[in-house]
This record gives structure tokens, C-alpha cells and sequence, in this order.
């Protein structure tokens, strides 16, 4: 083998780690859908949630009302209400990827 060809592939050998590195240190982010019903306006929830999330002592109690009111995990209801992943409005709708 050339070293010219040794050098390509040891090249790709190292890109295929790095690729597999940076797959695994940024995980797959899941879109959560917050919907409305006639006893939840979730747009007003998540802003009440979002509000109230800046006093660090409520913020555990805040991510669990939202986690239990749609069955989000923790971690998701958490970023949202901490302000960490942004989230749109639509229609009755929250809509946010964590």
C-alpha cells in the first residue's frame, strides 16, 4: 500500500471515531407537543410555569406539574420551564424539542 493510500485511510478510520463520538455526545432530541384541553390552556400553564421556574426553590415542583400534566419526562419538563430549550406557540399548542 502507498503511503498516500495508508494516509486515507487512517483519515477515515479517525472521522468515523469522531463522527461516532459526536453522535454520542449530542443524543436525539424528541419534539414534544403540549396540547390544549378544556380544563388545561397550555400556553397560560407553560407561561405560569416559566414565571414561577425563576425562583429556585419552585422550580423541581414547577417541572413536575408540567411533567404530570402531560406525561413528559422530567428532564423535558425541566429544560422548558428553565428557559433551556426554547419553545413556539401554536394555536392552543406548545411546542418544543429536548
Amino acid at each position: 500500500m502507498s503511503k498516500t493510500a495508508i494516509s486515507a485511510v487512517l483519515a477515515d478510520t479517525r472521522s468515523k471515531r469522531a463522527a461516532k463520538t459526536f453522535i454520542q455526545s449530542y443524543p436525539a432530541t424528541k419534539t414534544y407537543r403540549l396540547q390544549s384541553s378544556p380544563f388545561v390552556y397550555a400556553p397560560g400553564l407553560i407561561a405560569w410555569a416559566i414565571n414561577g421556574a425563576s425562583f429556585p426553590k419552585d422550580r423541581k415542583n414547577l417541572a413536575n406539574v408540567v411533567a404530570a400534566t402531560w406525561k413528559l419526562p422530567l428532564d423535558a419538563a425541566t429544560a422548558l420551564v428553565t428557559r433551556k430549550v426554547p419553545h413556539t406557540i401554536d394555536g392552543e399548542t406548545v411546542v418544543f424539542s429536548a
